[in-house]
């Protein structure tokens, strides 16, 4: 009995420690509107961080890119530029920007959207 309670502490305490995906959606204003937005959100995922772009819409407001994670993983990640609802107090001259990378934690998706964020506000003083 007891070999088969620390057998399954041992097996639950492993399947714990296994990193899971994160399926969570991080967003941030971003201090860009339109076209600066879009063109910085490119160069940002091509150039900056040499991601293959699989599919974009500016007027959709949406770009899909495969996100290569440190461990080597591979996955179809995406950024959504979501408009102000109207009646919602949008700041002046910004955007909300969302990311989702299921393969990582939501910490890169923080990561990502501040690295956009400095681009942008290198880029355009």
């Amino acid at each position: 009995m007891i070999r088969k309670a620390l057998f399954l502490s041992i097996v639950v305490a492993f399947v714990l420690s296994i990193p899971s995906p994160s399926f969570a959606k991080t967003q941030k204003l971003v201090e860009a509107q339109g076209k600066v937005l879009w063109s910085s959100l490119v160069r940002y995922v091509r150039v900056d961080l040499d991601m293959e772009i699989m599919d974009k819409d500016r007027d959709g407001g949406y770009l899909l890119f495969k996100y290569k994670a440190s461990h080597g993983e591979k996955c179809r990640s995406a950024v959504e530029i979501i408009p102000f609802k109207p009646g919602e107090k949008a700041p002046a001259k910004s955007t909300k920007v969302q990311v989702s990378i299921p393969c990582t934690s939501g910490v890169q998706e923080r990561i990502f959207l501040d690295g956009l964020n400095n681009k942008i506000k290198k880029e355009n003083k």
